[in-house]
């Protein structure tokens, strides 16, 4: 016991050395799991790297590099872009046009994905939406699209529950976290005053004194791709900016995506074996083959970073697993003598975690933690996972997080408590009414 023991200290150590001097968790992760391995359990260094899931990690980087050319060419602007200037003036749709696409956006490309708050935000301060509402909008909308069959969390928490042998449908997963999410936002509309921006229609002109907002995404294009702008005149509202039609190669990008993206769905649904991240790179090339001026630009989007991280602690959390060490953990779940206790427990400290540190990495170290848990037969496996791989994301707003720290530095003034104080409070009801929830709604169903 003293070296599985030993082990679960290193891997704690991990995070808090990681946290402490500002280091890649990743790179930390891999260097403790050798010491971990080969110092502590006598393990060779061939056995410890049989942990790292190269499956896995080329699917990150397949979804990352098609979506990061989509990036690149300027078509995840336009989107932003025109979905912004289709609902113009109607401040009551505003937040839901950011929950659909912070959604999309973050499915398509995660890196990306916060880019969207900024301007979030403006859009709030220009129809005066509460901040507080568009947070929780668009903080929705990237737990959403983040757990669609080809987000980022989508792909780490099905990966692991693929790894150690417990059936998780990614549609299955990615249902869920629209209803969970739907639920909130709506929640949200009720206290943050949507029902009074639908009852004064509230519409707001463009002419005003301060820069246009619509087209403000589509800033960054790819050389090649850039898209003029011109005038339109909408009357009573002034003057707006709208973009010129999608070019050749972004309706190219647009397509493979919809292509990409049905293709999954199917996959997911008959539960077919196709790699997913081959055939992102399988997209990638063919869009690169026809025009490869942004290949170098592409490449620079992989989500290298992402992509240590989770290799790293897999590879630790492997270790663990071949030691014992996780075994400690699924007997000290069993000497509570209730496991729906045991999961509550786990996707508290999962939304706990995350509110502080990076979800990608929670999720990849507490996720695999749970598995003895879900493997025990008591409660249904893919609902322990699930629950705890939402539970770990629904805190994401909270101040101390990477999102809601840019919530915090781009919102807009608001009568009251600072956005600051009430993203807290926020943050802190999710760790606890999240697990409520799935508890409650998923893991007690689920095991009767």
């Amino acid at each position: 016991m003293t070296v599985q023991l030993t082990a679960l200290l290193l891997f704690v150590a991990v995070f808090i050395l990681a946290g402490w001097r500002k280091i890649h968790a990743g790179a930390v992760a891999l260097v403790g799991a050798s010491i971990a391995g080969i110092f502590v359990a006598g393990m060779s260094a061939k056995e410890v790297l049989q942990g790292f899931p190269v499956n896995l990690l080329i699917l990150l980087a397949g979804v990352t590099f098609l979506f990061g050319l989509a990036q690149v060419n300027g078509t995840i602007d336009a989107i932003i872009d025109r979905s912004v200037s289709r609902y113009h003036g109607k401040a009551y749709l505003m937040p839901l046009v950011f929950v659909a696409l912070s959604a999309m956006i973050s499915a398509m490309a995660a890196t990306a994905a916060i880019a969207i708050i900024p301007i979030a935000m403006q859009i709030a301060r220009r129809y005066r939406i509460d901040p507080m509402l568009m947070s929780v909008s668009v903080g929705a909308g990237l737990t959403v699209g983040m757990f669609a069959p080809f987000g980022l969390f989508g792909l780490i928490t099905a990966g692991v529950a693929e790894e150690a042998g417990i059936g998780l449908n990614g549609l299955v997963l990615f249902a869920i976290a629209v209803a969970v999410n739907s639920v909130l936002v709506v929640a949200a509309y009720i206290l943050f005053g949507g029902r009074a921006l639908y009852r004064e229609r509230a519409s707001v002109s463009d002419d005003d004194g301060e820069p246009s907002l619509v087209g403000a995404a589509a800033r960054t294009t790819a050389v090649g791709n850039e898209q003029p702008v011109r005038e339109v005149r909408t009357g009573a509202s002034g003057v707006r900016e709208e973009r010129a039609p999608f070019t050749a190669m972004q309706k190219l990008t647009l397509g493979a995506i919809c292509v990409f993206a049905v293709s999954v769905i199917v996959i997911e649904a008959l539960d077919m074996t196709v790699d997913i991240g081959l055939t992102c790179f399988a997209f990638a090339v063919l869009l690169l083959t026809i025009d490869p001026t942004p290949n170098r630009e592409a490449l620079a989007k992989i989500d290298w970073s992402t992509i240590l991280l989770v290799g790293g602690i897999i590879t630790f959390v492997s270790v663990l697993q071949t030691i014992g060490a996780t075994d400690l953990l699924s007997d000290a779940a069993a000497e509570v003598g209730w496991p729906l206790l045991s999961a509550f427990i786990l996707c508290v400290v999962g939304g706990l975690v995350s509110a502080f540190a990076s979800t990608t990495g929670t999720l990849a170290a507490i996720v695999p933690l749970a598995v003895p848990l879900a493997a025990t037969g008591e409660l249904a496996g893919w609902a322990v996972i699930a629950s705890l791989a939402l539970c770990s994301a629904l805190a994401d707003v909270a101040p101390f997080s990477t999102v809601g720290a840019t919530m915090v530095s781009t919102a807009p003034p608001w009568p009251g408590r600072t956005i600051h104080t009430r993203l807290f409070a926020w943050g802190a009801a999710m760790v606890v009414v999240g697990p409520v929830l799935f508890t409650i709604f998923l893991l007690l169903p689920t095991s009767l």
